[in-house]
């Protein structure tokens, strides 16, 4: 036989003929073939089981290829699985799938090393076929090891190597076939890997072996360190940039276009572009609120509230919460235009001196000059950089018409200017449109003064319900965006008023429109704002989460996704969530979810998701049944040994929900308070936890700035707000954990987590009372920004919902602060390896100490730790 090429088929071709060289490879060969082939790439991975106790309160029995899973104590229902599956128990976890990955490994452990596996080795390399290693990559992995050298030598001749790998197997030295046979196969160029994968298969191993496998295979489970979706639509808001497809957005407030066709949005606190080509970058900014200048995310606004841009690519961006008026270069640039100094009384002059009180909508001309709405007055910056007011008065409201400071507007939220250099201002507190000549005079051009409707009709008879945005194209059409209602209305130059995208007529008066692209007359926009106009006089407005273009009488949405906020049962992508409050994992597998403030709803163990108390998108305070009973704002969770569920009600109560489903009142009045004491008071509770220790609940009595303790029904108090003789110690509270006998608070307001001795005084323990930030480190040295969930593992780590920075931190016993998932400045939910990305996490527990369960913007995640 010429021995020229030598792959893993080749090698299973000769599986027969290995151990014992009786048997025609070229007679078996199809055979072997078919046998190996899914054992060298590895079959896929198992469904898993999760049991939560110990391995030995539970026996497993097999029978015809099905297992029985029975509690010794019979306090479980007795479970029956394929042999397909995987069980983990809280001290070790159980392969049943002996015929795949499992027995792959267990037989090269056996052939390779000449012993039993053990569990973490097992479980390791487990992981690494679930993933997709195949098993000569994990039989090439032994090779290299050190075991292995040390049993076979650095560079073994293939004569050792084979008798070696005989004597594992089969417990004998090779017959002189079989040792010819593999030699000459070694010595053809087969690699030692694909002779060790091949042997450690063979049905002699097998035979040899499945007496040890009967009733399951035990390994320590290896997870990767990742991000995976428990349950949600995988869809998550963000700040990746580019291309349209991929990016994602945070929060979108204002439109700005040029005539190249690139438009500017702001997006939270960054400064971001989608150019005319569809990429979308970001120009300045960054997650974090803050005022500095200075190029790209090295600058920071402070909720900006509008961008323009000029005819040389300069962006013009209202600061509003820092005052000021800032420009950005094409460089990415940033500097303080004027203002930029928080004021109580507006001042003119040149910019370095002027005052603003609340900028927000502008407009910018070609010339440099700049318009912006500041409360209830339109100002002007010149090029020159003088600060003047057109129009009204900054903190005066009235509906008047009359020449600059004689005129009265209301709330004014957008402008536009048209080509004679007017000015066109959507005045929302008045329900119509005003126009401001360039000296100033002001009329009032379409709806009337305090008349708020949907009236289309002539000037003089139409009627707007809240003007929020305006755009003025070249023959002097006037469109208006209504805020509420979803309608967008246009008025010709002869003062004709109609409804191109209208109001859906089933929708009561405050109900909210759908977004749906199409022709005008059929399309519906949910929340339109800030409308510009392009160079070839397309409209571009913003819709909620998406920006959205009218082009030849269509409506089109141009980039941003929608998502219904509504909630859906289901099965793990197929399930949506509206609002996430609260996570509560239990003994079985399951993950109980506050949802929607109004439910409680599951996880279960293979994904399905139900409601198990009170009702989806409802309210109410009432006891009984999970079907009839309804919750006000339930905002935390948590469980106690026996399996019932509390959950912290704004209701001023602590409900209970027994493992039957009924709903009672636990705690608390149904009135605020702080009264302590059987039939004590509370006041709106976030975060609770169960003390097994105590046999207590702990709270996170927010409104009250305490931390509060029930026992029975009884109330304590364990820390107030102010404590004594030190001031005040708690903010903002919004979740608790315990270990031994401290209790940890996070503080959103505070940014900080505190520990609480009970009966005793409150410290810092990690972070810097009021100095939100970023930072790893110890103690005080770390920086968190509005955390909002905590919890602690069996070793007393913490771990920490750190929201506002969108990661996950660890905080070690000794106080050193580390991040564990999530990538600082970056947001939007990435699935994968660690670290991933999370969007605004608030919700936090673990399910055992290597595996967490958190929120990501409407979506149940679980972060597998290394």
């Amino acid at each position: 036989m010429a021995y020229q090429f030598w792959t893993a088929a080749a090698t299973a071709a000769l599986l027969l003929s290995a151990c014992g060289g009786g048997t025609s490879d070229t007679a078996e060969a199809p055979a072997a073939r078919q046998r190996l082939g899914g054992a060298v790439a590895g079959t896929a991975a198992a469904s898993t089981l999760s049991i939560y106790g110990p391995s030995t309160n539970y026996s497993i029995t097999q029978q015809n290829g099905v297992y029985t899973v029975t509690h010794l104590a019979g306090a479980e229902p007795v479970r029956t699985l394929a042999d397909g599956s995987r069980i983990q128990f809280s001290d070790t976890s159980i392969a049943l799938d002996t015929g795949g990955i499992p027995g792959q490994v267990y037989r090269i452990y056996q052939a390779a090393f000449n012993r039993t596996p053990d569990a973490a080795g097992l479980g390791y390399w487990m992981s690494q076929m679930d993933q997709g290693a195949s098993q000569i990559d994990v039989a090439s992995a032994f090779i290299r090891s050190g075991e292995f050298i040390a049993l076979y030598g650095a560079d073994p001749d293939p004569q050792t190597l084979v008798s070696k790998i005989y004597f594992n197997v089969l417990h004998r030295a090779p017959e002189k076939a079989g040792l010819d046979y593999w030699v000459g196969v070694l010595l053809a160029g087969a690699a030692r890997g694909d002779v060790l994968s091949a042997i450690a298969q063979s049905k002699e191993n097998q035979d040899l072996l499945a007496p040890a496998m009967a009733n399951g295979i035990r390994y320590t489970a290896s997870y990767p360190a990742s991000i995976s979706l428990l349950a949600g639509d995988g869809v998550s808001a963000g700040d990746e940039d580019g291309a349209l497809g991929s990016a994602r957005f945070i929060g979108l407030t204002a439109l700005g276009a040029d005539a190249a066709g690139n438009i500017a949005f702001i997006d939270g606190n960054r400064i971001r572009k989608l150019s005319a080509q569809g990429q979308i970058t970001t120009v300045a900014g960054n997650t974090s609120r803050g005022f500095a200048d200075g190029t790209g995310s090295a600058a920071s606004f402070s909720v900006p509230s509008d961008v323009e841009l000029d005819a040389a690519g300069n962006m013009y961006v209202s600061d509003t919460q820092n005052k000021a008026i800032r420009k950005i270069t094409p460089a990415g640039v940033v500097t303080t235009l004027a203002g930029g100094v928080a004021a109580a009384q507006p001042v003119d002059g040149p910019a370095a001196q002027a005052r603003f009180t609340s900028p927000g909508a502008m407009e910018v001309t070609p010339d440099g000059t700049v318009f912006v709405l500041s409360g209830h007055a339109l100002r002007k910056i010149t090029p020159q950089g003088v600060v003047s007011t057109l129009a009204g008065s900054e903190l005066e409201t009235g509906s008047s018409d009359g020449q600059g400071s004689a005129a009265r507007f209301s709330t004014p939220k957008g402008l536009a200017l048209d080509s004679a250099g007017n000015i066109y201002v959507a005045d929302a507190g008045n329900y119509t449109i005003r126009k401001v000549t360039p000296a100033g005079l002001v009329s009032t051009i379409l709806g009337l003064a305090g008349a708020r409707g949907r009236t289309d009709g002539s000037r003089s008879d139409a009627r707007l319900w809240l003007p929020w945005s305006v755009a003025v194209t070249g023959d002097g059409t006037v469109y208006v965006a209504e805020l509420t209602g979803g309608a967008l209305r246009k008025m010709t130059p002869d003062g004709q008023v109609t409804s191109p995208i209208s109001r859906a007529p089933e929708l009561g008066e405050f109900d909210e429109s759908t977004q749906v692209d199409g022709p005008l007359g059929q399309a519906r926009a949910k929340l339109p704002s800030d409308l510009v106009l392009d160079a070839a006089g397309n409209l571009t407005f913003l819709d909620v989460s998406l920006i959205r273009k009218i082009s030849n009488g269509v409506l089109a949405t141009v980039a941003g996704s929608a998502r219904e906020t509504i909630s859906v049962n289901g099965t793990r992508q197929q399930a949506r969530f509206r609002e996430i409050s609260a996570l509560q994992p239990d003994k079985k597998g399951n993950v109980y979810v506050a949802d929607s403030y109004s439910a409680v709803r599951k996880i279960a163990a293979d994904g399905t998701v139900s409601t198990v108390a009170g009702a989806l998108n409802q309210l109410g305070k009432v006891d009984g049944p999970a079907e009839t009973a309804r919750f006000y704002f339930a905002m935390g969770l948590a469980l106690d040994p026996s399996d019932n569920l509390y959950v912290s009600d704004w209701s001023y109560k602590v409900r209970k929900i027994t493992p039957a489903g009924v709903v009672s009142s636990h705690s608390g009045t149904g009135a605020a308070g702080k009264l302590d004491g059987a039939g004590g008071s509370i006041g709106q509770t976030r975060g609770l936890v169960w003390n097994a220790a105590t046999g207590t609940l702990a709270l996170a009595d927010t409104s009250n700035h305490m931390l509060r303790e029930v026992n029975g029904a009884t109330l304590s108090t364990i820390l107030a707000y102010p404590e004594p003789e030190l001031g005040p110690t708690l903010d903002t509270p919004t979740d608790v954990a315990v270990v031994g006998k401290s209790y940890y608070i996070v503080d959103q307001r505070s940014s900080e987590v505190r520990r609480v001795e009970k009966g005793g005084r409150s410290q810092l323990f990690a972070g810097a009372t009021n100095v939100p930030g970023y930072a790893d480190g110890k103690g005080n040295a770390a920086r968190f920004n509005g955390p909002t969930g905590i919890a602690a593992d069996s070793q007393g780590n913490l771990y920490v919902a750190d929201s506002g920075n969108h990661v996950i931190r660890k905080i070690t016993p000794d106080g050193t602060v580390s991040t564990v998932a999530g990538t600082y400045g970056r947001s939007g939910l990435r699935t994968g390896s660690l670290p991933g990305g999370l969007y605004l996490p608030r919700a936090i527990r673990l399910i055992d100490d290597k595996t967490l369960v958190v929120d990501s913007d409407r979506n149940v995640v679980k972060i597998s730790l290394p």
